[in-house]
């Protein structure tokens, strides 16, 4: 049936009844039942005889096919159809594995019968099992392909580069990637690689599929294969150096290419090459130029030497280009005015122009930022003029053949048949002789015969020709003859001297790329005649740019009025000033500009601020435009010292050589702060000094440019302005929102615009993208810089391009310039300014928002002081909430009866409101944000107590007085008070590492006073299993009181504290027992960018507006950010809970839409710990020293207990601290977890007293602990229950097994005595403490004296710790002995083997996250080599295993380099293989090797872990499924941070003691021949 006889089941038909004999029929009866299906599914098994025998061939055993899914998996990548292609192996191959493995030809039917039983069993759960296997076996070749590229990379790199040699196709050009048109791109972008690759299909038949291949995979494919290059006599070694020299002349192409392309050529605008390799190209030219509307063809059969013919052709052709643009620059200097692309921009918009009297905007932006008045109609009237001084005879040497191309039409340089002629010729030649028996005479007889017959030279006609006269050798020889007498020049010179062709034409080395050449002369030619429709060349832009110039409505713009030079100062020289320090250079520059008769600023045109990303093009177009200015303006370079050395080569090429005619008074000022720069070696004899005018003068310098005109006012009297304070939440924002209002007050029409900046450095491309989309208003517009405290490089930068100079561009031609519509306000938070620029920054117009404390101090000696000279905001002071609250507090602070006082809106002496506020706040240095909460909180309970009935009865005589006093005022105090002991004057952090007790972010916990019973029950039902103590009811009113007073929460805890569940609590009893979803939960981590919070809040607005419309107002949707400060991107979460804003725009604040923020807590390890980590081995390298990544700059991260980013400083004060359970909490909810379990398990009341108990001293003990990696919490006492469920499933055969084996022991010695029977439930009980308590201590005997106590009356222990101690041991015993290891492998069944194998297969078996800690060296991957071995389902050699689930593993080499995409992928390939199988059969595991290097990576990846090992992996918009929890295993050197740890179970691999490695040594060599005379010298060494 499976491996049938050829051709029986074709005579099928020719059978009569009387052949169907008693054997038969009898036979028949056992394939009752078997369906059509399973017909079907048998017969696609034997459609794939081939795909049968390899697997057998390279797959000897199913443990073998799981190394091979790892493998593929590998391979696979990312890629989502290769990640099919490996599920679909994997569940084919198993699914099938009876017939594969169980079978052979000589198998009894009964073993048949038993495989196609377990087949079918399989196809009820999978009915795509055939087409699986079909379509496995169609993919074979790629598996062969993936398992010879693991297994031996020089193979498989040989192969692809011959593959590539024999069907490889070459593309250079433009790729548009579906991302928008690219103004600049790289190398990358240009070059991609088709090729076909053999394979097989399911029948076996070679065929082929596509691939392709981009640059970076062809580099990585070039290092391999540079090194087999190296090999003496490589039989390959040819193929090898026709793949290197190929690829070596396309990038080199590529560069060529890519630098046309941004240098802003419109001629490679759409220009792309296909370079064909295959050595069968049959009619495809090796060479094939794109030309838009024209192709260029080349049949060579030398495709490298061809090749590297146009690569000189497009070097040249860059050359000629460079310079024509230079010459045009040094005609038309207006033109250094803008760099390429902009200029590019100009001509292709000026074209467009001239068709259809519409400008486009960005080509209007540029020409008014030369003249922002000149007219449509002047510029139309400036394109049409003759240029003047059109010199038609540039240097047309430099143009090579200009003078050719000029005199030939573009369809006489593509079309000219004698240049195409001899390479298609001798290319058909020789394909045809390879074809024939290398005879040449045939070849060219039928390429004669065709061209009598007026054929095109088609070499399929050819072939025909041959094949239908290649035996008339008459008709052969003849055609062959007269071949040799037309075509008597064709021969196979190698000569490539440069000559002349029949018309007197220059030929260079290579026709087809002379042609090349000539076509982009011929282009230039008609460019540089301005004859192009879609281009206006760039002489012809230079005299309308200048014409617009002259057109300027002010007759002469004061930066070109003749400005004084310092006489120490050379002009038409470059003057070079070295300052000491770099905070010492932008003031004497703006010293410089202040010396002018008319004092201006300078602007973006006339200083170049250079750092390290400054290009060659950005240098040379500024000394262009400096060395050719006619206008006397005074040009500076700024930071030179950060110029790279190719800009600086560039620098002295242009001042020295280059430029001859530049204007002999120029005015060039070189700034630098290092005279050993290259830069100023450069420059050193042009060095002079320069004096630094006053900081007062030069304010008043800067601030008298800055100033606006009255009629150009937006809403302030400077164009630009800081915003700053020192401390935060003192009311910046809020400044700016009563600037728009007023704004908006004056003119309707008036805009804000805001962007924050949240980086650590300032991203100039990201925020000229965002000021490019604005370019274009004329509104009166508020620009809001919200600059983060996290930034603090190129905060200067930013302020000295955008306030001083007033504009920002880039190469890719995006600017940005400050006009008089424009009011400019940057916010920061003073501190984050470094000191040594602080002075740059004075120089500025500033609003300084101050603190309450600061107010009142300004205040001090005036009684009726205005709000505005105080600098508090009077709205918020003049609030009901700050009024009403004032007027109880005073009277209370006086003791005035309240009891009939009703709040009438008085409005009181704003300097008494404040102090009033302060004082009763409990706050020494409030916040304007802290006294609101505090007056906002008060002023809720105050209105609900003024209208309250109970309180205006009169029946309860003081009742308000007292409710006042004492619990309204203490709770809004409690809400005030900050949860966090942070110092004055240190707005981030106040860490003060003198501090013996030191801790990062120290808590001071609070308790509630007000004592209030449980209340559970209603009308509505909720979860049940939630304990719902006094701690917890107060923490879910708090909650809910700051929801109603608009109070952010922001709670912070220990890990598993249970503030994930007291949320989703919340949640439930605000749906007020609606089924609708009211909760969005973000699970944040390293990886998540401020592109995912913004897409979350979104979501979560579309949700809340639902839900508002289902249940109107008051009905609360809650957003919560769990661990928020794992992600970079925390100060978007900042804007969206302080500024209840994403992005500048402004959230409705009636959405019913909540937020909550979770933290972890800021602890630092204390220094035994840190030295113990920093001793645990390869990769733990930070130090203090040696790192940036720190906390506050002083901290590395690595040093904090949690791996954690800095809060903002303005979430500081409103942090809560959560704690931890206490202990009688705790103790309620282990109770209520076990009774839960009471049923399943069958335990009696005592005995769910018992594990109450022995679980309670288990989280006491660990709580206790001073290692600061352990943290307990109520995830351990699930995943115990978990276990213990597990354990007693299989008791009777664990347990028995592990009595067989205990009597087998010897207890001869009084230690050894045989131990008195122990309960079942203990016996568990121990089982289950050692897996989820005992295995992550590495101090144990105390932990197992602790425990042993704690087995008490019928649960007593005969030996106490002792008893632990055996049965655990036993334990691992029996999981290691069932495994039946080979007697030969060497392998010492020590303890650390036992224990890391019995984990394993414990936490693998039911998806419990397993970490293995521990040094190299403690069989951490040897027990998972042994584990995968072992777990094969039903496949498994032990019976025992049989019974537990089939395992995949997929392993991921973690490194400080790894991102959180990586993880998230893995994750995602482990999921998708239990997707579709039964899941209490087959497991997926993720092995995470080495993970403690990612904890080393800034980037954070390792938070992506905490909902990946809670929730498992979930698609893009899809609900939560059982398929996506997956199995893991992480093994690491170093313990990781408690957040971490915590979401799984922790072995913890001490140093072995000596009796361990005695042990282990003995073990291997009680099976090593070589070292059975060892035994004696074993001991002392382990002792040494």
């Amino acid at each position: 049936m499976l491996y049938p006889t050829p051709g029986i089941c074709d005579k099928l038909d020719q059978y009569e009844l009387r052949h169907l004999t008693p054997k038969i029929l009898k036979c028949s009866k056992e394939f009752v039942g078997i369906s059509r299906e399973h017909v079907l599914a048998i017969k696609s098994f034997t459609k794939c005889p081939a795909f049968l025998s390899w697997i057998r061939q390279k797959m000897p055993s199913l443990q073998d096919v799981k190394v091979v899914v790892e493998l593929a998996s590998l391979s696979a990548g990312e890629i989502a159809y290769e990640i099919d292609k490996v599920r679909c192996f994997h569940d084919a191959v198993f699914g099938y594995a009876p017939f594969i493995y169980e079978l052979n030809n000589d198998s009894p039917f009964a073993d048949v019968k038993r495989a196609y039983e377990k087949v079918f069993a399989r196809l009820k759960t999978d009915k795509k099992l055939p087409d699986k296997y079909e379509d496995s076996a169609h993919h074979q070749s790629w598996f062969e392909k993936a398992l010879e590229g693991q297994g031996s990379v020089e193979k498989s790199s040989l192969e692809r580069a011959l593959q590539i040699n024999k069907s490889g196709c070459y593309i250079v050009g433009y790729r548009d990637k579906g991302q928008g048109r690219k103004v600049l791109i790289e190398q990358e972008d240009a070059v991609l690689l088709e090729y076909q690759e053999d394979c097989k299909s399911a029948d076996g038949t070679a065929t082929s599929e596509k691939r392709t291949l981009d640059l970076t995979e062809l580099r990585d494919l070039l290092s391999r294969l540079m090194l087999i290059v190296g090999k003496d006599k490589h039989e390959h070694a040819p193929g090898v150096d026709i793949f290197i020299a190929t690829f070596q002349n396309v990038e080199r192409l590529a560069t060529s290419f890519v630098a046309l392309f941004n240098s802003g050529c419109s001629f490679f605008d759409y220009w792309n090459v296909r370079i064909t390799t295959s050595d069968k190209k049959l009619n495809l030219p090796a060479l094939q130029i794109n030309l838009g509307t024209e192709r260029l063809d080349s049949f060579t059969t030398k495709t490298n030497e061809e090749l590297s013919c146009l690569c000189v052709a497009l070097e040249s052709i860059k050359s000629k280009w460079e310079q024509y643009v230079f010459a045009m620059r040094c005609k038309r200097p207006v033109l250094n005015e803008f760099n390429t692309q902009q200029l590019k921009t100009l001509c292709s918009g000026l074209a467009a122009f001239k068709k259809s009297s519409v400008l486009d905007s960005s080509s209007r932006y540029y020409i008014d930022s030369l003249n922002d008045g000149v007219k449509l109609e002047k510029i139309e009237q400036f394109l049409y003029e003759d240029a003047d001084d059109v010199d038609m005879n540039i240097d047309d040497q430099m143009y090579g053949s200009f003078a050719t191309a000029k005199s030939l039409t573009l369809e006489e340089i593509t079309r000219n048949p004698h240049i195409d002629q001899r390479s298609h010729l001798l290319s058909l030649i020789d394909s045809l002789k390879s074809q024939f028996n290398d005879n040449e005479s045939l070849a060219k007889a039928a390429i004669q015969a065709l061209r009598v017959e007026n054929q095109d030279l088609d070499e399929a006609e050819a072939i025909n020709w041959i094949v239908n006269h290649e035996d008339r050798d008459e008709i052969v020889t003849q055609m062959s003859a007269d071949f040799d007498q037309h075509f008597s020049s064709l021969d196979r010179t190698e000569n490539t001297e440069v000559g002349v062709d029949d018309s007197g034409n220059r030929m260079d080395v290579s026709e087809f790329a002379q042609k090349m050449e000539l076509i982009f002369d011929k282009h230039l030619s008609v460019l540089k005649e301005n004859r192009l429709e879609d281009f206006v060349n760039l002489f012809q832009l230079g005299h309308v740019l200048d014409r617009c110039l002259e057109d300027a409505t002010v007759t002469k713009d004061p930066e070109a009025i003749e400005a004084p030079f310092p006489e120490h100062f050379k002009r038409g020289k470059p003057n070079l000033v070295l300052c000491d320090k770099r905070s010492q250079i932008l003031l004497p520059l703006l010293s410089l500009y202040r010396h002018m008769s008319v004092q201006t600023l300078p602007k973006p045109s006339q200083v170049l601020v250079c750092s390290s990303r400054t290009s060659v093009e950005e240098v040379e177009v500024f000394l262009l435009r400096s060395l050719l200015d006619k206008s006397g303006r005074v040009f500076c370079m700024v930071f030179v010292e950060d110029l790279s050395a190719t800009c600086a080569d560039h620098l002295e090429k242009l001042l020295f050589e280059k430029v001859k005619k530049h204007q002999p008074d120029y005015k060039l000022v070189v700034f630098s702060c290092d005279d050993s720069c290259q830069v100023s070696v450069i420059l050193e004899k042009f060095k002079t000094k320069i004096g630094c005018e006053s900081l007062e003068d030069l304010r008043s310098f800067v601030r008298n440019n800055l100033r606006v005109q009255q009629q150009q006012k937006v809403v302030d009297d400077f164009r630009s302005r800081l915003i700053w304070s020192s401390q935060p939440s003192s009311g910046k924002s809020l400044h700016i929102d009563n600037l728009e209002a007023d704004m908006k007050g004056a003119t309707r029409n008036g805009l804000r615009i805001v962007h924050r900046l949240f980086d650590r450095g300032v991203d100039f491309e990201k925020l000229l993208d965002f000021l490019w989309l604005h370019k274009d208003v004329t509104n009166p517009t508020l620009i809001h810089l919200d600059v983060s405290p996290n930034v603090v490089d190129n905060v200067e930068e930013l302020m000295f391009k955008l306030c001083v100079l007033g504009g920002l561009s880039d190469e890719r031609g995006k600017l940005f310039l400050l006009k008089s519509n424009f009011c400019l306000l940057v916010e920061l938070l003073r501190p984050q300014v470094c000191s040594a620029w602080k002075s740059i920054c004075d120089l500025f117009p500033s609003t300084a928002c101050l603190s309450p404390n600061e107010c009142l101090r300004n205040a001090a000696n005036e009684d009726n002081v205005s709000l505005e000279f105080m600098g508090a905001d009077v709205n918020l002071i003049n609030s009901a909430a700050f009024q009403r609250s004032y007027h109880y507090l005073e009277a209370v602070h006086n003791n005035r009866d309240i009891t009939n006082y009703k709040y009438n809106h008085e409005r009181q002496n704003d300097r008494a409101v404040i102090e009033t506020l302060k004082r009763d706040s409990g706050l020494s240095n409030p916040t304007w944000a802290q006294l609101s909460y505090f007056a906002q909180f008060l002023n809720e309970q105050l209105e609900a107590c003024e209208n309250n009935v109970f309180v205006n009865c009169g029946d309860f005589t003081g009742l308000k007085n007292f409710l006042v006093k004492h619990c309204l005022i203490k709770m809004a105090q409690d809400f005030a008070l900050p949860s966090l002991s942070i110092k004055d004057n240190s707005p981030l952090f106040g860490l003060d590492e003198s501090n013996t007790n030191y801790q990062v972010h120290q808590i001071r916990r609070r308790a509630f006073s007000a004592d209030i019973r449980p209340v559970h029950g209603g009308r509505y039902k909720f979860d049940s299993t939630y304990e719902l103590t006094q701690d917890n009811v107060m923490k879910l009113l708090a909650i809910y009181m700051r929801f109603r007073c608009n109070i952010p929460v922001v709670i912070m805890g220990e890990t598993g504290c249970g503030k994930t569940r007291l949320i989703e609590f919340l949640c439930q009893l605000m749906s007020r027992g609606q089924t609708t979803e009211n909760k969005k939960f973000v699970k944040v981590h390293g990886g998540v960018t401020m592109a995912d919070i913004t897409r979350n809040i979104e979501e979560a607005e579309r949700l809340a507006a639902e839900n508002r419309k289902k249940y109107g107002d008051g009905f609360y949707t809650v957003l919560f950010f769990d661990e928020a400060n794992t992600t970079e991107a925390i100060y978007g979460i900042k804007e969206v809970i302080c500024d209840f804003s994403v992005n500048g725009r402004k959230i409705d604040p009636n959405s019913g839409l909540k937020v909550i923020v979770a933290c972890n807590p800021y602890r630092k390890h204390d220094e035994n710990m840190i030295k113990k980590l920093e001793s645990q081995g390869l990769g733990y390298h930070v130090k203090s020293s040696e790192t940036k990544d720190k906390l506050d700059s002083d901290i590395p991260m690595r040093h904090l207990v949690y791996r954690v980013n800095p809060l903002p400083p303005s979430l500081l004060p409103l942090v809560w601290d959560f704690g931890q359970l206490t202990s009688e909490v705790e103790n309620k909810y282990i109770k209520q977890i076990v009774r839960k379990r009471r049923t399943d398990l069958r335990l009696r009341k005592k005995d769910v007293d018992f594990i109450v108990h022995v679980l309670s001293i288990s989280q006491k003990f660990l709580r206790a602990n001073r290692d600061q990696c352990l943290f307990v919490s109520l995830r351990d006492i699930e995943r115990a229950m978990t276990v213990l469920a597990f354990f007693h499933s299989r008791s009777e055969q664990l347990l028995g097994s592990m009595d067989v084996l205990d009597g087998e022991k010897n207890y001869s010695s009084d230690d050894e005595e045989r131990p008195e029977p122990v309960k079942e439930i203990a016996r568990l009980m121990i089982l289950t403490l050692g897996v989820c308590y005992h295995s992550s201590l590495e101090e144990r005997q105390q932990y197992l004296k602790a425990i042993g106590e704690a087995f008490k009356g019928d649960y007593a222990l005969p030996n106490g710790a002792k008893t632990i101690e055996r049965e655990l041991e036993l334990c691992m015993e029996v999981f290691l002995d069932k495994i039946k290891l080979d007697a030969k492998a060497n392998i010492a069944k020590n303890l650390a083997l036992s224990e890391n194998v019995f984990m394993m297969i414990i936490c693998i078996q039911l998806r419990i996250p397993l970490f293995l800690v521990g040094k190299p060296g403690s069989s951490k991957s040897l027990a998972k080599t042994i584990v995968l071995d072992a777990m094969q389902g039903e496949a498994s050699k032990n019976e025992f295993f049989r019974e537990l689930k089939q395992v995949q593993m997929l392993s991921f080499q973690c490194s400080p380099h790894t991102h959180a995409d990586g993880i998230i992928s893995i994750f995602k390939q482990a999921a998708l293989f239990q997707k579709g199988k039964t899941l209490s059969q087959f497991v997926s595991v993720v092995l995470l090797d080495e993970i403690g290097l990612a904890e080393d990576s800034a980037k954070m990846p390792l938070k992506t872990l905490h909902p990946l090992l809670e929730e498992g992996y979930v698609e893009e918009g899809e609900a939560h499924c059982e398929w996506g929890k997956v199995a893991f295993v992480g093994i690491s050197n170093w313990a990781l941070d408690p957040a971490k740890m915590n979401r799984g179970i922790l072995v913890s691999r001490t140093i072995p003691t000596t009796e361990e490695l005695v042990k282990s040594a003995n073990g291997i060599c009680r099976t090593d021949n070589e070292g059975k005379g060892l035994e004696l010298l074993i001991s002392p060494l382990a002792q040494a």
